[in-house]
């Protein structure tokens, strides 16, 4: 019998307690056993009360929670991997509701594509408003959804609002880059490093 790797969910967050409640709940949910999975949230510096409604309850799953000084979401990146434990990575944004079987589906696809990232499915919001750049880029749809089956994509497409990578190639890749103040291209400079890299 194979024992599955077990994963450690990282999720930066910044001044999100508006959402952050809602991704934990819908974390609760996996169908993935608690037992294989942790969650890791770095707190970029938040001034609003997302430590409480973080640490506020017990979960149903291992939860390290840390905070540090506003660095951006690359430094909060690592530093969560620096205290993961699993063999898997998955990277979430903490404004994200997981579909129930989010976990499993990443741990199947990180053991059938072994040694690549797997970016899941993005979905918007349910809502009639949209930016004007979706409508302009994505006409019949909003979010990066590209369907059930599986595709190669090219570096730019890797968001790490929803992106498993294992561990070991993360390291290879060297982390995220800190020198990006804020959210926004870290994860794609990130890609970039990592396709060059084959």
């Amino acid at each position: 019998m194979t024992i599955a790797p077990f994963i450690s969910v990282i999720i930066p967050t910044y001044n999100r307690s508006d959402a952050i409640g809602l991704t934990f709940q819908h974390l609760t949910q996996q169908t993935l056993p608690p037992d294989q999975f942790e969650v890791i949230v770095v707190d970029d510096g938040s001034s609003d009360d997302t430590d409480r409604i973080i640490t506020s309850q017990s979960w149903r799953f291992s939860l390290i929670y840390l905070r540090q000084s506003n660095k951006g979401a690359a430094s909060a990146r690592n530093l969560g991997v620096s205290q993961a434990q699993g063999d898997l990575l998955l990277f979430l944004d903490s404004d994200v509701i997981v579909d129930p079987h989010c976990i499993t589906h990443h741990l199947r696809s990180q053991q059938q594509y072994q040694n690549r990232p797997v970016l899941g499915r993005m979905k918007p919001w349910q809502t009639s408003w949209r930016p004007w750049y979706e409508k302009m880029i994505e006409p019949e749809s909003a979010g990066r959804d590209y369907g059930d089956q599986p595709k190669d994509l090219p570096f730019f497409f890797a968001y790490s609002c929803n992106l498993s990578i294992a561990r070991t190639i993360f390291e290879q890749i060297g982390g995220f880059d800190e020198s990006f103040p804020a959210s926004g291209f870290e994860d794609t400079e990130f890609a970039y490093r990592m396709e060059m890299l084959g």
